[in-house]
């Protein structure tokens, strides 16, 4: 997830498909643009996919796409 928000940010994404309802914490360095994961409640934490679907579309990108999970049984 690292390397998708970091390309998002300076708008090297055009199209993302991601799980519906899927979620990645971690926090971003905003000086160097570095991510690492962290837990939800730490305090820096930013839920990964959101911020990068966010940079995709302030930076013009083609769009973002959610695909269902499937179940098995």
């Amino acid at each position: 997830m690292d390397t998708i928000v970091q390309a998002a940010s300076v708008g090297q994404v055009d199209t993302l498909l991601v799980a519906e309802h899927a979620e990645q914490w971690g926090e971003v360095d905003s000086q160097t643009g570095v991510v690492a994961a962290s837990q939800p409640n730490a305090a820096n934490a930013e839920e990964l996919v959101n911020l990068a679907v966010v940079r995709i579309f302030i930076h013009g990108g083609g769009g973002v796409f959610a695909a269902a999970r499937s179940v098995r049984s």
